[in-house]
């Protein structure tokens, strides 16, 4: 009978670890100390000492682990009958070029060049050269030494354009032209050849100047032309005519642009049969636009819109207010869709500016104000606005009538308070000329009258108040020297009137439209007259024999 042994309940015996474990364990430490030393000291000797990186290049000369001098010595040696004394030959396809050195200007500042080779690993972080260590070690190190060569690159390129463009294998993409005198599109259909391009073979020149060699034969690229598109050529030449527009800057007539078609379903059709190279043409049309510089510039204030002369009684304090506010105004230009401001144009009427005291209403015995006598201006111009049938926004009449203006027809303006505001309508610039001679203030309006129809002003008087005569005794003393029959206060009759704008056809003369009209309301003044009680104790008031003035305004600083 075979004997069981019961394990249970023993403790497991340790195996012995073999000495040779240790001894592998050991030794790999001690390499890997090693090598981290090693590693140390050719990291610290690398930073430390003056030699450069291995596997660094200069002009195409390996002078790695070399000192600056050494590495000197050896680029210019390398070097000095190339550079200064040697032509690049360049081949371009069939063609062949010699960038002489008197072209080129190369003449390489060997110190410099070296001194960057040496700031590999040396003059960065301690991260940076490191990358620098190791970029030297797996693939090398070639220092860009165009910064240093001192070449003409400008002649350069300008040679090899010259000789490279004119190569008969270049790719030729589809070309086209407008003939002028014939009028005709030509279209020169694409050629396959070499991709040719400045930018691309300078790249490749300025590699070889970089390795100190002196012999290149440039490549190119083989390619197809792009296929002729006729929706995209239409796009490149083809426009829609621009017409002339005001500027507002300077209210003139901007240059036009003429437009151009060609029949794009005719070109489409050629250019689908055609081959490489081909020419094909098609009828170019020239558009004028509807408006023309010319035809724009003749209609620019071609027209007198409204003009209007009034007389001006000569006082010489209100000739000088007269002569102010025109000099504000004159050759004022309103733009199309602008608003006039009479008072943000002329201002406050102050001294500072030169305005004087003097009747507002002339001969009507009222008091003076500053820049008396100024809505006279302002009445005329709201005459010609009215002729012109502008947009008036704002408006004022006199308190009592006036003498230079038809009732209704005026405008009463104080600063800050009553301006005389309208828009210009007409779609083109109205020039608003103020004109103050010795005997008249006249205003016109020059712009273009596309108006088909007369503008009549048609007022309407709905109501007259009679001015009365009332009299003043003067006393026994008489201080102020009062005469029988002294008009101390002028008379003004009241009136309430409407002024309509009738149009009428040109043609016809039929009444086309008649606007709602604009009220006006003048107050009445009664006259005062001066009276000696002793001739005539019981003279009672009577009606005033007549007024001044034929129209209107709102107070009598006028």
């Amino acid at each position: 009978m075979k004997r069981t042994t019961n394990n249970r309940g023993k403790k497991k015996q340790k195996q012995p670890i073999n000495r040779s474990f240790y001894i592998i364990l050991s030794l790999l430490a001690i390499a890997i100390i090693f090598g981290t030393l090693a590693f140390a000291y050719r990291y610290m000797w690398s930073n430390s000492d003056n030699r450069i990186l291995e596997n660094v290049t200069v002009a195409g000369i390996d002078i790695g682990g070399m000192t600056k001098d050494e590495a000197i010595s050896a680029v210019r040696k390398a070097t000095e009958n190339t550079y200064t004394q040697k032509p690049l030959q360049v081949q371009i396809l069939e063609k062949e070029t010699a960038l002489s050195p008197s072209v080129s200007h190369a003449s390489l500042d060997v110190e410099a060049a070296v001194e960057r080779a040496w700031q590999y690993g040396h003059t960065g972080s301690a991260e940076q050269n490191a990358k620098d260590k190791l970029q030297a070690e797996t693939k090398g190190i070639s220092v860009d030494i165009i910064p240093y060569l001192n070449l003409d690159q400008d002649a350069i390129r300008s040679q090899l354009f010259s000789v490279g463009s004119t190569s008969s294998q270049l790719l030729k993409q589809v070309e086209y032209e407008i003939s002028s005198d014939s009028n005709q599109l030509i279209v020169i259909v694409g050629k396959a050849g070499y991709d040719f391009t400045i930018d691309k073979l300078m790249k490749q020149v300025l590699d070889a100047y970089n390795k100190n060699i002196f012999q290149l034969a440039a490549t190119f690229e083989w390619k197809n032309p792009d296929p002729a598109n006729a929706q995209a050529i239409y796009d490149a030449v083809c426009n829609d005519p621009v017409n002339s527009v005001i500027d507002l800057d300077t209210f003139t007539a901007t240059a036009h642009t003429p437009g151009h078609r060609f029949n794009i379903n005719e070109l489409s059709s050629k250019l689908a049969t055609a081959q490489s190279g081909q020419r094909v043409t098609v009828t170019y049309e020239t558009i004028e636009p509807e408006i023309t510089q010319e035809k724009l510039s003749a209609l620019l204030f071609r027209d007198s819109l409204a003009s209007h002369v009034t007389v001006v009684e000569s006082e010489q304090n209100r000739d000088i207010n007269l002569q102010l506010a025109a000099q504000a105004l004159n050759n004022f230009i309103l733009a199309p869709g602008a608003e006039f401001r009479f008072n943000t144009l002329v201002g406050e009427l102050t001294a500072e500016k030169g305005y004087l005291p003097a009747a507002p209403y002339p001969g009507s015995l009222t008091s003076d104000t500053f820049g008396g006598g100024v809505t006279q201006i302002s009445s005329a111009i709201y005459y010609c606005a009215l002729l012109s049938d502008l947009d008036v926004t704002v408006r004022f009449a006199h308190e009592y009538t006036t003498s230079y203006a038809p009732m209704g027809m005026d405008a009463y303006v104080l600063y800050g308070t009553h301006d005389l505001c309208f828009k210009n309508n007409t779609g083109f610039p109205i020039r608003i000329e103020v004109i103050v001679t010795e005997g008249s203030v006249t205003v016109n309006f020059q712009g273009t009258d596309t108006k088909d129809y007369i503008l009549e002003l048609q007022p309407e008087i709905l109501q007259i108040n009679q001015a009365q005569t009332k009299f003043q005794d003067i006393t026994p003393e008489n201080p102020e020297g009062y005469q029988d029959g002294q008009v101390l206060v002028t008379p003004f009759n009241g009136y309430r009137l409407i002024v309509y704008r009738c149009r009428y056809d040109k043609e016809t003369g039929t009444l086309i439209s008649k606007d709602s009209g604009v009220l006006s309301a003048y107050n009445t003044r009664d006259a005062i007259v001066c009276k000696n009680p002793a001739s005539d104790p019981a003279t009672p008031d009577t009606p005033a024999p007549g007024t001044p003035g034929t129209g209107g305004g709102v107070t009598e600083d006028g």
